[in-house]
């Protein structure tokens, strides 16, 4: 029995493990007075070099400084690829992979990963008509990057399809405007990104095209508990606070290339949509174009579903077919199912309400459905971590004993 305690004891050295035992990561963290995270550099919005200072930045840059802070030591930042992130990570070269990093089984067996921070779905980029459904990926050259759960998900769905798997979206992206190929998949929040880099009108992210849903998480060494209860407490916090939707806010909504732009609301054609969810921030919500189409920066009203008027508001960004606007409320509460509308009369307004009633009913009800299966994932999660996290302690405590 104790050759077989020896035995799981060098397996848990050799991948890492022993920090638990020991509370070796945090203390090491500590002493050292710097967190070391392993980041990308092409993955707007999560992390990204900014051209203007040179520096990587981003939704996980933030998140990983928050995690130092709580630490009470510096951040310092290692690029990784996603095919040398876990080994990196295994290797001790850096102490977590701050992301944007998908949650799977095959991943959970070399990594633990932190409670859920950030929730995407998949999509896919091509020419505009090019690609309407999963089926037509298969006569397509499809790019993903390489190693990722977005390739994993792509090769199940598309079996005999032509794929090429690319080291990073940068390469990718890169690819696709050349026409080496024809479509590129990973999370919808980084196409986004790609899709305001290319010339504008030519390239779209088809709306109501998903491959799936992922989880992100931060990753430590296998059997890193102590260190992994610090990562959790500290993402907790500043969700709590706060903090965490005030940073994915502030980069989602923010694109250096496109600086804010004024818009003669007068001169364009009317549109309107739909409000699908709200925001972390105080004010602002994302809405779907359901006739017409938005431009950025314009002045829009917002009614309810009977056609009262709400109140005024300001496109601010644009992403596909998400898009986030700022609203001074009104006499009214504005939320999910609230109208949005621009340059258009009440007249208009009150049609584009009896005529989209359905749609528009749809549209609440699949938003309503959404946010209860994110609630529930993000709860069945957190309770198999919490299982998990015990499981371990209770292996640990056995394997003392032993010893």
């Amino acid at each position: 029995m104790k050759k077989i305690v020896f035995w799981l004891l060098v397996v848990m050295v050799s991948s890492g493990g022993i920090a638990t035992a020991t509370g070796g990561t945090v203390e090491e963290i500590r002493k050292r007075g710097a967190l070391i995270a392993g980041v990308e550099k092409s993955s707007p919005p999560f992390s990204f070099i900014d051209p203007g200072k040179g520096e990587i930045v981003g939704i996980n840059i933030d998140i990983a400084r928050e995690i130092a802070k709580k630490l009470d030591v510096d951040l310092k930042l290692v690029t990784v690829t996603a095919g040398d992130r876990i080994p990196l990570l295994i290797d001790g070269k850096i102490d977590i992979i701050a992301g944007p990093m998908t949650k799977n089984p095959d991943r959970d067996r070399l990594v633990d990963f932190s409670q859920t921070y950030f929730v995407t779905t998949q999509r896919v980029i091509a020419k505009k008509g090019a690609v309407r459904e999963i089926k037509d990926l298969a006569t397509r050259r499809v790019g993903v990057i390489h190693g990722t759960t977005s390739e994993r998900n792509l090769r199940a769905l598309v079996p005999g399809g032509v794929i090429r798997a690319f080291a990073n979206l940068s390469e990718g992206a890169k690819a696709l405007q050349s026409g080496e190929i024809d479509a590129f998949t990973t999370d919808g929040i980084r196409l986004y990104g790609v899709l305001a880099q290319l010339p504008e009108g030519v390239y779209e992210i088809p709306e109501g095209l998903r491959l799936a849903v992922d989880s992100f998480g931060m990753a430590v060494r296998k059997g890193d508990e102590g260190f992994l209860k610090e990562v959790n407490a500290a993402l907790t916090d500043i969700d709590q606070s706060g903090k965490e939707k005030e940073i994915c806010d502030r980069w989602l909504l923010c694109r250096p290339d496109a600086p804010q732009k004024t818009v003669p609301t007068a001169s364009l054609p009317g549109a309107a949509g739909v409000i699908t969810r709200n925001t972390g921030t105080m004010g602002r919500y994302l809405s779907l174009s359901v006739d017409g189409l938005f431009s950025e920066g314009a002045d829009v009203s917002v009614f309810n579903q009977k056609g009262r008027f709400l109140g005024k508001g300001k496109i601010e960004r644009i992403y596909g077919d998400e898009i986030y606007l700022d609203v001074v409320a009104g006499s009214g509460s504005v939320g999910v199912g609230s109208i949005v509308s621009m340059n258009q009369s009440e007249e208009q307004v009150a049609e584009f309400i009896r005529t989209h009633m359905a749609a528009i009913a749809n549209i609440k009800e699949e938003a309503r459905q959404e946010a209860a299966v994110t609630e529930r994932r993000i709860a069945t999660e957190s309770a198999k971590e919490k299982e998990k996290r015990e499981q371990y302690q209770e292996e640990m405590t056995k394997m003392k004993t032993l010893l």
